[in-house]
């Protein structure tokens, strides 16, 4: 079927049910109306037949009601056979029952089934209490989301310490001797920092962060001719920005979350173009974004997006060069074990364009890096604790990654 058909097969429905929702409550009273209006017909028919003339006055007054008639009779017998029909709407009911058929937001749909003034069945006018049975529900909010969705309330703010531990090994061909021996070249990239992370409530869908890691790096290259150390302390590059819930569907319990950042070479730079070298940061600015669709399946939660981020030119070694394009993607899932643990289990992938050096693009620059990741996030005494592991799958990705994270 094309759009057209199918828009106009909508418009029929609509209509349909438009017309039944109007013609319906007309109906249910019907039988009443007919009753009603026999009976106002038969009570005149009774006064037009009956005589003006005075009775005598030595007539004998009867000491009993005189027998109804037999359409009366029948008519009291059909009534009394019958329900009790449900008494007739008052002009607040009326105007309530009018506003919920032409859907009006305004109406309150609860006050109209308890009984209120505004809209009530009964006509009664105070508000009847709404009683609560049973025990709330736990709240299974996604902690283990916190860093890129809000759930912060406005003005509250969240701080993440801990540590981390990290190494990547990779190896490649490299000509020593001159140039007239091609060995193996080993490279072994360590580093143990500090997360320090703080998020800022801004308001119910807005939440603000600043990331700023302070550790120790550490670079050693090895092949048969010799080996090399390099090692880095102090801060890294900051990352800051804002994550915003751009759509919550309660009814589905999917929600759409944005996040844009950007990060400020605030780290002792790494040269790109020494590959042996160290540093605590990349040394350029990067500006990015992704989307995170996060699907509430009690008591399970599923999450998948993407992000693209941007690395602006800068100079090393006389050069103008500029870092490949990042585009990220991920997809996990949360279980709540109980009220206080939930444990989760990510893939995450981060895909580099090639480098470009005074505008030539670097051959073999690209990076395709692959990461599993499980975590288990422990509710206790309003702190949370959260010891990770992570695997690279890829040999750009980290080899292992291991650490605990803090939050309060």
């Amino acid at each position: 079927m094309d759009r057209q058909s199918i828009t106009w097969l909508f418009g029929k429905t609509f209509l349909l049910l438009l017309f039944g929702a109007i013609i319906i409550p007309e109906d249910v009273n019907a039988d009443e109306s007919a009753l009603i209006a026999s009976e106002s017909l038969l009570i005149q028919s009774d006064e037009d037949n009956s005589t003006d003339a005075p009775l005598p006055l030595d007539a004998p007054v009867p000491l009993e009601a005189p027998v109804p008639s037999s359409r009366l009779a029948m008519l009291i017998q059909q009534e009394s056979e019958q329900p009790t029909p449900a008494p007739l709407l008052n002009e607040s009911d009326a105007s309530g029952l009018s506003s919920d058929l032409s859907g009006d937001s305004s109406s309150d749909p609860i006050g109209t089934a308890t009984g209120d003034a505004s809209g009530s069945a009964t006509g009664d006018s105070p508000e009847s209490p709404i009683e609560s049975f049973g025990e709330a529900p736990i709240d299974r909010t996604p902690q283990f989301l916190r860093s890129v969705t809000p759930l912060l309330k406005p003005g509250q703010m969240q701080f993440d310490w801990g540590a981390v531990y990290s190494v990547q090994e990779t190896n490649f061909p490299v000509l020593v001797g001159g140039g007239s021996i091609l060995a193996r070249g080993d490279v072994v990239r360590r580093s143990l920092f500090v997360p320090l992370a703080m998020r800022y409530g801004l308001n119910e869908r807005t939440q603000l962060f600043i990331n700023a890691p302070v550790g120790w790096y550490d670079t050693q290259f090895a092949t048969v001719a010799g080996d090399s150390s390099d090692s880095e302390g102090g801060i890294g590059d900051t990352t800051f920005g804002f994550t915003r819930l751009l759509s919550q569907n309660n009814r589905a319990g999917r929600s759409l979350v944005g996040t844009v950042s950007a990060t400020a070479p605030t780290g002792n730079p790494l040269n790109p173009l020494v590959f042996n070298g160290g540093g605590t940061g990349n040394g350029v600015w990067r500006l990015g974004g992704d989307l995170l669709v996060i699907q509430n399946l009690d008591p399970v939660i599923l999450f998948y997006g993407g992000g693209y981020a941007y690395n602006f030119e800068n100079e090393f070694s006389g050069f103008d060069v500029e870092l490949g394009h990042q585009i990220s993607y991920r997809m996990g899932l949360g279980f709540a074990a109980n009220e206080r643990v939930t444990l989760s289990g990510a893939f995450q992938g981060l895909f580099v364009t090639e480098t470009k050096v005074d505008d030539v693009h670097i051959p073999n620059t690209e990076q395709d890096l692959m990461q599993l990741r499980f975590a288990a996030t422990i509710a206790k005494c309003n702190k949370l604790t959260e010891p990770f592991v992570a695997f690279g799958l890829t040999d750009s990705s980290p080899s292992a990654t291991v650490g605990v994270v803090f939050t309060k």
